[in-house]
């Protein structure tokens, strides 16, 4: 009678080549140990020659009558095989994430927030070794504030997700820093723990804190400019009537006098100083439409400028040339016409008043959302980097900060001057 097939097959055939020097071991030892029963896991090759797993135990029966053999029983544990690869694997994905993340990474005990487990951008972070994490509790890294909050509210707390919080650590070198915290509940070798991943913000919240002061000091400079400005008003206000108005009026006291005092000359004295007293009028006016001189909603901008331009041609001997196209104009803020006027007013008295030019040129300019104002002139312009002492430039930029706009100026000695101003509207 024929043998069937595998009974004519060496046991050794079924075995992968990677576990034939365990299947020997395993038969030396049931040689020198006959009484002892051996286990072995295997891989195997079945029928089709498909790769499976097998736990076998084996047992030296040589010396048995009726069996005189080498036994083995075994049976199928492919599947529970490929479940272990799959915990392997996903515990390698687990470990390489977790030692591998930029962010600190660190696992605690949830009750006493002993520190369990580091990566190594935890220890670069703060300071401390893994050896140094494993002693100590997250406590130890905490402000305390942040310490006595958590331990008030731990006792209340459920092991669930929390939301990011923003908390004060120090380093192990007691360098203060900022870090949001993530804390997610998970089971650690058998035990409740937080998986904790924290986010150095220290650079930021420092931005933050220096744009806050940047704003305080730029709006205290801007109340400052304008009480300058206003104590300027005032003093040229002042000024102006002492050194021009009062020696008018002066003058006409003393045309009075004289024709008190000298009959024959009385009419002429009384026109005199009817003349003279008119000129102060004059000059009084002059000063309170310079003062209140503004810009007018009702007429619009552009008119308002025609305006302030027409009363500065009328005292000084510069050409001035505006070029105007705000094709929206009636969408703009009053306030931010306004701020324009003013801004267009100062830089002319500057000009007058230090740039001896003898051309300006003015333009006003919408492009979609970008509002550009450009003032130039061909005085003897200025250093841009030497320290100024008036406060027009500085009212200017102060103005223009109100509206979040932006101020350019190009000077040179010699080469006058060209200041652009910039809102996004």
């Amino acid at each position: 009678m024929k043998k069937p097939i595998i009974l004519a097959r060496h046991v050794c055939s079924f075995v992968h080549p990677d576990y034939l020097s365990a299947v020997g071991d395993l038969l030396v030892n049931l040689m020198t140990h006959p009484d002892e029963m051996c286990t072995i896991d295997l891989k195997v090759f079945d029928k089709q020659g498909n790769e499976r797993w097998v736990s076998g135990l084996a047992s030296n029966m040589l010396n048995v009558p009726g069996i005189n053999a080498l036994v083995g029983n075994y049976r199928d544990i492919t599947e529970r095989k490929k479940a272990e690869e799959k915990v392997k694997e996903s515990e390698y994905l687990y470990k390489s994430l977790f030692y591998k993340s930029p962010l600190p990474i660190c696992v605690c005990n949830s009750e006493s927030l002993q520190f369990a487990e580091v990566n190594e951008a935890a220890v670069q972070l703060y300071g401390y070794s893994r050896k140094e994490f494993m002693q100590m509790t997250a406590f130890e890294i905490m402000s305390p504030e942040d310490r006595n909050n958590l331990q008030h509210l731990m006792p209340r707390a459920s092991h669930s997700n929390r939301p990011p919080t923003l908390r004060k650590h120090f380093k192990k070198n007691n360098e203060a820093i900022f870090v949001e915290v993530w804390a997610h509940p998970i089971n650690y070798k058998g035990s409740n723990a937080w998986l904790l991943i924290a986010n150095d913000i220290t650079e930021k919240i420092q931005l933050q804190n220096e744009l806050v002061e940047e704003r305080i000091k730029r709006q205290l400079e801007i109340g400052q400019a304008v009480i300058d400005a206003q104590e300027n008003e005032r003093e040229t206000l002042g000024r102006e009537l002492h050194d021009n108005i009062s020696q008018v009026l002066t003058t006409a006291r003393l045309y009075l006098n004289c024709a008190k005092d000298s009959p024959s000359m009385q009419d002429a004295m009384i026109k005199k100083s009817a003349d003279t007293i008119s000129s102060a009028i004059e000059e009084i006016r002059r000063l309170s439409k310079s003062m209140i001189e503004t810009f007018h909603k009702e007429v619009g901008l552009e008119l308002s400028l025609n305006d302030l331009i027409e009363n500065v041609l009328l005292t000084q001997q510069f050409s001035i040339d505006l070029q105007y196209n705000v094709p929206n104009e009636q969408q703009l803020d009053d306030k931010l016409k306004m701020t324009i006027f003013r801004i267009v007013q100062e830089q002319l008295n500057n000009t007058i008043k230090h740039a001896a030019a003898s051309q300006v040129f003015i333009s006003i300019l919408q492009k979609d959302r970008l509002l550009q104002i450009t003032i130039a002139d061909d005085g003897k312009g200025f250093n841009t980097n030497k320290k100024r002492t008036g406060i027009g430039i500085t009212n200017i930029i102060s103005r223009t900060e109100l509206f979040n706009g932006r101020v350019k100026i190009e000077s040179a000695p010699g080469h006058g001057c060209r200041m652009q101003v910039s809102f996004t509207i």
